[in-house]
């Protein structure tokens, strides 16, 4: 069995540092990955020159974390990483691939950037498969609420890759890959209701799913693995005495298609979603027949919850989810569903590809007031 790998595509603006040029190949790379605490605590290294540094750098990153370090063990190794290229026009056009080799991926987001715009330029190919040392460090505390009865949570995670690559989290920047859309950011500390919101950028502990070693299938999705993430998070808040009512999942991709599924399990546990172009098992066009059906199950999921309280936005020109794609959900009377054309998009300065339009500054100044306004409503 084949399983899909989405290509990403991301807008890079504000990078606080570049990578001028791409460096070769490697002659080999090994990552390894290890769990411990039922799978709940996690240690990866990239790309290692060896097998055995592999490991143990993995180990050593999960034991930090694990509440048994003795527990800890390389659950798959030597898997192959991508490349990514991120490469940004003259007008902030910005498109970006992962591929199997530097050159490859620097090439081809180019290329599709000059399709957008001119004067292009790679700014970054964000190196993971050259050396990059980006071991998991667990998840972010909750945040500490003074008044947890006059605050109102909104809890934000980021988009995917595929099933078998642990998860980036950049939350700590805005509007860069896997970061902090600035729509999201700029809502911190704004009044609603008398009440103070606070927006948690939540780096979800589950980074890849559960596989079954021998075969590869997937026990568990790596979106159902961090739908139970969101419900351990928000559980917290909820133990610090936030109201549910004042508590709202927000997310882009993958991360937003959790926060649904989560509310289509558990609408009582928290308020509402909002979902910015909510996707699953990567580009329509990659997913092969088992994906496609996995995706479609998960789908009927949201479509027939009975309730599925949510500010949903569509992208024309979208390679996940479009409007057309997603349409069942606009028939639901509980969901707003926002279908912003292509042309739209451009009259907001929005230059990137359609489905990282969360991440292009554009949406700050086009949406984000309205997501606040639609929160205050929701609190009511």
């Amino acid at each position: 069995m084949t399983l899909s790998r989405p290509i990403a595509a991301c807008l890079v603006a504000g990078l606080a540092w570049l990578t001028p040029l791409l460096a070769p190949s490697p002659a080999a790379a090994f990552t390894a990955v290890a769990v411990a605490d039922g799978d709940q605590s996690y240690g990866f290294c990239y790309d290692r020159t060896t097998e055995a540094e592999a490991e143990a750098c993995a180990l050593i990153a999960c034991r930090r974390y694990a509440s048994h370090a003795d527990g800890c063990a390389v659950s798959f190794d030597h898997f192959e990483r991508g490349f990514y290229a991120w490469a940004r026009g003259a007008n902030g056009g910005g498109v970006g691939y992962s591929f199997y080799n530097p050159d490859e991926a620097a090439s081809m987001a180019l290329a599709a950037c000059a399709q957008r715009t001119g004067a292009c330029a790679v700014l970054d190919h964000w190196a993971e498969a050259l050396g990059d040392r980006a071991e998991f460090t667990g998840p972010h505390p909750p945040l500490t609420l003074p008044d947890p009865q006059g605050t109102v949570v909104l809890i934000y995670t980021h988009g995917s890759v595929g099933e078998f690559e642990p998860d980036p989290c950049r939350l700590d920047q805005l509007d860069v890959p896997f970061g902090m859309p600035s729509a999201i950011a700029t809502l911190d500390g704004r009044k609603l209701w008398g009440k103070t919101l606070r927006v948690d950028g939540f780096c979800t502990p589950s980074k890849v799913g559960a596989f079954d070693i021998g075969t590869g299938r997937p026990r568990r999705l790596k979106v159902e693995l961090r739908k139970e993430d969101l419900r351990e998070r928000v559980e917290a808040y909820r133990a610090m005495g936030v109201p549910a009512r004042q508590i709202f999942l927000a997310g882009h991709s993958a991360g937003a298609w959790a926060a649904l599924l989560l509310e289509a399990e558990d609408p009582a546990l928290f308020n509402a979603v909002v979902a910015i172009a909510p996707a699953f098992a990567g580009r329509r066009q990659d997913q092969d027949a088992l994906w496609h059906r996995v995706r479609q199950n998960e789908f009927d999921e949201l479509v027939q919850a009975p309730k599925l309280d949510g500010l949903v936005f569509a992208f024309d020109g979208d390679a996940y989810e479009t409007p057309a794609t997603l349409q069942p959900l606009a028939r639901r009377w509980d969901v707003a569903f926002v279908a912003v054309p292509e042309a739209e998009r451009l009259k907001r300065g929005c230059f990137s590809d359609p489905h990282q339009t969360a991440l292009d500054r554009c949406f700050a100044s086009g949406w984000s007031g309205a997501i606040g306004d639609w929160l205050a409503a929701k609190l009511r």
